[in-house]
């Protein structure tokens, strides 16, 4: 999948309260993937969950699960 395919699919920062729904699923990343992921979502304007959950479903559909 390529970069601009990812981001047309990540919607912009906003806050939409389904944590409040679906809880929140912990993840330790590290502080240096931490601040690679952190610097990149800035600089494209989108929400690391946002990317987190494109690339997670994206490898679960095509792993077929």
């Amino acid at each position: 999948m390529k970069e601009q395919e990812v981001l047309s699919k990540i919607p912009k920062r906003k806050g939409n309260g389904l944590t409040r729904r679906y809880g929140v699923f912990g993840l330790s990343l590290g502080e240096n993937l931490y601040n690679k992921l952190d610097t990149y979502c800035n600089k494209k304007n989108i929400t690391k969950s946002g990317l987190i959950k494109l690339l997670l479903n994206n490898y679960l559909e095509d792993k077929n699960v």
